[in-house]
């Protein structure tokens, strides 16, 4: 019973499917009803992991192509002379 209401809460808090947050890893859950959700907040495949048995065995760990790393922070490279 206490899984299922930390599967609540999660999903409460969830991210929209498609939506991407700023870390390199998703897990990728099937909220039901054939509809995916990607939850971008992983650092590592070993934290996505660590989260992987609150959506089930269809549930898996993969790379977000959105990811940028240092994204903002960018900056041009001045040429001294």
């Amino acid at each position: 019973m206490q899984r299922f209401w930390l599967v609540a809460v999660l999903l409460c808090l969830g991210v929209a499917s498609g939506e991407a947050r700023e870390a390199p890893w998703c897990l990728r859950g099937d909220r039901g009803g054939g509809t995916m959700v990607d939850d971008c907040q992983y650092s590592s495949y070993e934290a996505c992991r660590n989260f992987i048995y609150l959506w089930g065995p269809t549930s898996s760990c993969i790379s977000n192509v959105n990811y940028r790393p240092n994204s903002g922070l960018l900056q041009r490279k001045r040429k001294f002379r």
